[in-house]
């Protein structure tokens, strides 16, 4: 990622994978992503997963589990 506007834009389109009928439009920078998009747990984990594979970063949840 190059800027915050390209992270921003993967991260709306894959909310819409996980939450088709997700405002993304309007989503609050200073609320709760969750709270904000009322995910139940495992689809936040499912939105936090498709971001670490779309960016190559590194999860701690997934480094302290495989530890």
């Amino acid at each position: 990622m190059n800027n915050n506007q390209s992270l921003k834009d993967l991260v709306c389109k894959l909310i819409l994978n996980i939450a088709p009928e997700a405002d993304v439009q309007h989503l609050d920078p200073n609320e709760e992503l969750r709270e904000e998009l009322d995910l139940d747990s495992m689809d936040f984990m499912n939105l936090l997963d498709l971001i670490v594979k779309e960016t190559g970063g590194e999860c701690a949840l997934r480094v302290i589990m495989q530890k």
